[in-house]
């Protein structure tokens, strides 16, 4: 090779990490604005848990700091406290907590681009973020409508990589970044805790020679997961799976993971040909890295397929019950490992993963052009509508604590801006919301129409004399005494 030949070669070398930096960046905006279209359109329509998010937040601005997701032993809240930190300043408007909700997102697909990048090369890291940040629109609405701890555990998991795979030049400082992210991580999810512990063993073996340092690291994380601890020594409740210890997980349970929940992120459950195909290719995804990166030894791609080997462990015992396409959401989680994974194969062929990229950005803004009904700006669907005569007919009558069903009581609360709050019949979350019903004359119920709910208290001989209304699929309940609400058998509907 020639001294010229030898020159172009390099220039070009160092020109390929700018252009993949520049598209990374590029296409990082794009997706951005993606998502701010989507949750301007009609199809951001908030369900119960993200409205729930959106009260915690509203709060936060107003000094009231939870440690957990409302109701729960579980579900670390830096979500709700950073959009509520940033309402202070801009108001407590949804756009606030559905922007910060992306920004998290956004924050994770840098993390595991710099993670893949250190591990195969600025390609491979640039496709993996890439492939992240345009996972197909069901897990786009994911990182627009967070239910809670998603964003954030996924970033201090990713963080916590991304520590453990750097060059230790100033170890004390990173063994605090890492014990203060392990920390976070155990706060903000078993997912998050699954995805980062790997990391935090292999840091520890990699700096075996120094116990202190680790210890530093000990320290910081015991402080940073403070909450979660204290939660754990007080109740049993942090460390139980949702079935409470009455459920337990079987093969097939694992084989409803891949067949069942990740299809529906992709297309088409229902196909068993499309959720097979899919099924199997997520496995496979997720051990190459693992295989890989212990061939050409990187420990990053090691640590990411460890890490979410052990998130499918933690979803499928935890979850309380096969999982099935409406649990389609616990897939973000898994989506950094499929990322990491695609893109560092593809990335061996430069064309074949700028083939990947196109795909992917067509595939998500394609899914996001039909759901947001071509990028129309309508946000008057945001809440329910059939929730809007319920509200204006509870304001009419001077009505604004009540009780309702759980999965409409969040929703019908955040729409009013709390002027009406509701306090779930089942599900309990926020005590002072039932502290305000309860301090009204005689109850008022929310319930669905012709459900569980509707039917016990239409048809109940013992309860004080109420007036019916009802309003398409919402049904109110007007009592004209007062009796003990939770001591009722309610159902969910």
């Amino acid at each position: 090779m020639t001294t010229r030949e030898l020159s172009s070669s390099t220039a070009t070398g160092r020109r390929r990490p700018r252009a993949d930096t520049l598209v990374f960046w590029t296409l990082a905006v794009a997706g951005l604005v993606l998502r701010i279209l989507f949750l301007l359109s009609p199809g951001h329509v908030f369900d119960t848990d993200h409205a729930t998010v959106f009260l915690m937040a509203r709060h936060v601005a107003e000094g009231e700091i939870p440690a957990f997701f409302w109701g729960q032993s579980y579900g670390g809240t830096l979500l709700p406290i950073t959009a509520g930190a940033a309402m202070v300043v801009l108001g407590s408007h949804v756009e606030v907590l559905a922007v910060g909700s992306v920004l998290w997102f956004l924050g994770a697909a840098i993390l595991l681009r710099h993670i893949v990048a250190r591990a195969g090369g600025a390609l491979a890291g640039t496709t993996a973020g890439l492939l992240f940040w345009f996972p197909g629109v069901v897990i786009l609405t994911v990182s627009t409508r967070d239910p809670g701890f998603y964003g954030p555990s996924l970033v201090t998991a990713l963080g916590l990589i991304a520590i453990a795979t750097a060059p230790l030049t100033r170890p004390y400082l990173s063994w605090i970044g890492a014990g203060l992210l392990g920390g976070l991580a155990l706060w903000s999810s078993p997912m998050s805790l699954a995805l980062a512990a790997p990391a935090a063993l292999w840091l520890v073996l990699r700096d075996i020679r120094h116990p202190l340092r680790p210890v530093i690291g000990a320290c910081a994380a015991l402080v940073a997961g403070a909450p979660w601890i204290v939660e754990a020594l007080r109740s049993e409740g942090a460390t139980e799976s949702l079935g409470g210890g009455t459920w337990k997980p079987t093969f097939q349970s694992v084989v409803s993971l891949f067949d069942s929940m990740l299809p529906a992120a992709f297309g088409d459950a229902a196909d068993p040909t499309f959720s097979a195909g899919v099924g199997w290719a997520a496995a496979v995804l997720l051990v190459v890295p693992l295989i890989a990166g212990l061939i050409v030894r990187k420990a990053g791609l090691v640590l990411v397929s460890v890490g979410s080997v052990l998130v499918v462990t933690v979803l499928v015992y935890g979850a309380g019950l096969d999982l099935a396409p409406d649990s389609v959401r616990y897939s973000a989680f898994l989506a950094p490992g499929l990322a990491a994974s695609l893109g560092w194969l593809v990335s061996r062929w430069r064309p074949l993963a700028v083939a990947a990229v196109i795909g992917a950005v067509a595939f998500t803004s394609i899914g996001v052009w039909d759901r947001s009904d071509r990028f129309t700006i309508d946000t008057s669907a945001r809440f329910d509508p059939a929730l809007r005569p319920v509200a204006e007919l509870l304001g009419a009558r001077g009505e604004d604590h009540v009780y309702g069903n759980y999965w409409l009581s969040a929703t019908l609360t955040a729409s009013t801006d709390e002027e009406i709050t509701v306090a779930p019949l089942v599900n309990r979350r926020y005590p002072p919301y039932e502290d305000l019903a309860a301090s009204e004359d005689a109850p008022v119920i929310v319930v669905d129409t012709g459900r569980f709910n509707d039917v016990e208290l239409d048809t109940s001989t013992v309860l004080p004399h109420r007036e019916r209304v009802e309003l398409g699929r919402y049904t109110v309940y007007f009592f004209s005494d007062g009796f003990d609400v939770f001591d009722q058998p309610w159902g969910l509907f």
